[in-house]
């Protein structure tokens, strides 16, 4: 007998007749084995006949299947639904009862290939093929699982099912879509919860049974539900020491209604039930705290993974929506918390779970050690949208420290090494500059935006503005103010963009606290001066200065930073090193006319000598000797900066540069000496090759396809 899909089995056999599954419905069967066949099996109306079922498919095996209601949830709803004897073959630890005479004693799994042996011993094995399926294994040591039919006891979760569907919508869900989707679906489908476990550790239910089997009281069933510690004593007459197993299992007292032994059941309880209890338990609610609980109940804010739609958030909205039912002192129809945020799992870069025995991830400790927690933290908080997954990678790890953790702190060594030895803050600035005033207006944006995502919990959003912001810091700003830094015309230039990257970086770490807690603690702690709180996560959030914010400055920023962007790939299209000082850049931004600080950041960032206005972008790519020895002259104050650098000089440190070229390469600098001099900030420029002992350090570099040689010296005052 097969389905009719299942024709391929037949191996060259004959159909001799086709009929509708319906028929075999009530059809008596021989069992295989007779190890069930007792007085109990022989009496049920439906054990060993074919019943209808909608999980089977006649698309595999052959149409029928043999159902064991003890180990399935299908087969136990379909044996419940059909009174089919309910018998256990097997023991809690798996293994073959003695009534299974022949592999007695013997794991299921281990017996399969003595059963198929068997069968096919007895000539009732057709055919043996591998099935390739879905099976539950043990997550700690691979092993395989059953399912296993246990007496349990629950609550009742479909009587509520309707209010705990209200009292979700009174939850905000981050992201949005688990509210009606994975949670709401759920929900949806809830069954009655089997809240007890049969195991020794726990924490014992508080339900006491009478065991009363004689007389006319024979099957009392009074069952007793004791509230607390106080109750039991008071039933028992002596103080309760210990509230565990075994100590708990020894009290036993009288049966009020038959006068028969009350004793408690064995089981503990469910662990997520005391994890759905936490918000009560915590306070040791309601025989303490109990003004304070009802007074903050329910929380605002509770976060966890996806699997805890499941999990925790479940079994915190079952159980106050049960105690809220009423008001007791909670609140009527009320959720156990607010507001949610709910993340993905951290798997490796190949979407697999993070596991001992794979090896999939380093330890991290290790990550700790190279990188900081910080770099671990905000790239977990940054990498991925709420909700999905993460794909850990150290690379991905290295790439935030280097991008983000070290860009805050290159800027704040930034600003120790240029500002004045005797540097105050001010508490109030007035920037004038272009520069300053675009740079705060960020900043005050930064903050009213970060503001709206936190308030939101849209806590990936909100981080992501915090690398933006660095980004425009360092990249933008203080690689642009150099200048008024390192050679200001005037003391008052200097002063305004000390006073303004100081309150920059102040204001600043108190916004990327919550997402960047160590780097930003030591920072705001090298900052502040002895009156501040002594912390930053002592500090308030600060609050956007609106006043401060200029949307349209910061479009025409955006704007020419955009021309930037597209004349920088013109130079690196035409082969021109940005040193290379260029003649005119022409654009088409006609609102930037009047903007002469904002074209004075584009002449410097592009380095060219004028701007003009036209249809197009179009760079002037042509180099005039003038043009060609301005070039030189950059590019030699450059490999002299990165000899400073590379000798650690600090930049208060003067010195002597030795120069060795050829007269081609020698007439311009001479020709420009002085202003070369100063520009570079130097004591003075040798044109002599001096031994190696007598100098800091020295390099032989290629300027123009020539050969140069560079010597420094460091003065002594």
């Amino acid at each position: 007998m097969l389905a009719g899909k299942r024709k391929k089995l037949l191996e060259g056999g004959k159909v001799l007749k086709k009929f509708s599954g319906k028929k075999l419905l009530g059809l008596k069967y021989e069992p295989l084995f007779d190890f069930l066949f007792n007085k109990e099996v022989k009496e049920a109306e439906n054990a060993f006949s074919v019943l209808p079922a909608d999980f089977v498919s006649d698309e595999e095996g052959t149409g029928v299947v043999h159902i064991a209601p003890m180990y399935g949830d299908d087969d136990f709803q379909l044996g419940k639904k059909f009174n089919l004897p309910l018998i256990h073959t097997l023991d809690l630890e798996g293994r073959f009862k003695k009534m299974v005479s022949d592999w007695s004693g013997l794991f299921a799994k281990e017996a399969d290939p003595l059963i198929i042996k068997k069968l096919e011993e007895k000539g009732l094995l057709y055919k043996e093929e591998k099935v390739l399926h879905s099976y539950p294994f043990c997550w700690r040591c691979d092993s395989p699982l059953l399912y296993y039919a246990l007496e349990c006891w629950y609550i009742a979760v479909s009587k509520i099912k309707k209010q705990l569907i209200a009292n979700n919508k009174k939850i905000r869900w981050v992201p949005g879509h688990i509210k009606e989707g994975r949670f709401g679906k759920w929900l949806l489908q809830a069954r009655d919860w089997a809240f007890s476990r049969n195991r020794f550790w726990g924490a014992p239910l508080p339900i006491w049974q009478c065991q009363s089997k004689k007389g006319e009281n024979k099957g009392c069933g009074n069952v007793k539900v004791v509230g607390s510690f106080k109750e039991l004593e008071k039933i028992v007459k002596r103080k309760i020491k210990d509230p565990h197993r075994p100590y708990i299992d020894e009290i036993e007292f009288n049966c009020p209604k038959c006068g028969g032994k009350m004793k408690r059941t064995p089981e503990v309880f469910d662990c997520w039930f005391e994890s759905g209890s936490m918000p009560y338990a915590q306070w040791h609610y309601p025989f303490e705290n109990k003004r304070f609980l009802e007074k903050t109940f329910p929380a605002d804010f509770i976060a966890e993974g996806l699997d805890q739609t499941r999990g925790w958030f479940y079994t915190l909205h079952v159980i106050a929506t049960i105690l809220t039912l009423k008001d007791i002192g909670l609140g009527k129809n009320r959720p156990a918390f607010l507001n949610v945020i709910v993340n993905g799992l951290v798997l490796d870069e190949k979407g697999r779970k993070l596991s001992k025995k794979l090896g999939n991830y380093p330890e991290p400790k290790e990550i700790f050690d190279r990188y900081g927690a910080d770099a671990l933290r905000y790239f977990l908080l940054t990498s991925t949208p709420i909700g999905q997954d993460y794909r850990f990678s150290e690379k991905g790890v290295q790439d935030t420290w280097r991008r983000t953790l070290l860009t805050l702190w290159n800027s704040y060594l930034f600003f120790e090494t240029y500002k004045e030895k005797g540097f105050s803050p001010k508490k109030r600035i007035i920037p004038k500059n272009v520069l300053n005033r675009w740079i705060i207006s960020r900043l005050e944006q930064l903050k009213q935006e970060v503001i709206f995502e936190m308030e939101r919990y849209e806590i990936t959003k909100a981080a992501r503005k915090i690398n933006s912001f660095l980004e425009d810091l360092s990249n933008w700003y203080i690689r642009r103010s150099r200048d008024y830094f390192k050679k200001p015309k005037q003391k008052r230039e200097k002063d305004e963009f000390s006073q303004t990257l100081y309150y920059l970086l102040k204001e600043f770490l108190k916004i990327s606290a919550p997402f960047l807690p160590f780097i930003s603690e030591y920072l705001y702690l090298e900052l502040i001066e002895k009156k501040e709180p002594q912390s930053v996560h002592l500090s308030d959030f600060p609050k956007p200065k609106k006043n401060l914010i200029d949307g349209k400055l910061e479009e025409k920023m955006r704007l020419a930073r955009e021309i930037a962007a597209k004349a920088l790939a013109k130079r690196a299209k035409a082969g021109i090193k940005v040193r290379q000082p260029l003649l005119e850049l022409q654009i088409n931004k006609p609102e930037l006319k009047k903007e002469k600080e904002l074209l004075n950041i584009l002449k410097e960032e592009l380095n060219v000598k004028k701007i003009t206005f036209g249809r197009t972008l179009k760079l002037n790519t042509k180099i005039t000797p003038e043009l060609k020895e301005e070039g030189l002259l950059r590019e030699l104050s450059r490999q002299i900066q990165q000899l400073r650098k590379k000798a650690r000089l600090k930049p208060k440190d003067k010195i002597f540069v030795y120069y060795f070229a050829s007269a081609q390469l020698k007439k311009p600098l001479e020709k420009n000496k002085k202003l070369f001099v100063k520009e570079a900030q130097i004591k003075d420029i040798i044109f002599e090759k001096k031994a190696k002992k007598d100098l800091l350090i020295e390099k032989e570099v290629s300027i123009c396809e020539k050969k140069i040689w560079i010597g420094l010296k460091k003065t002594k005052n």
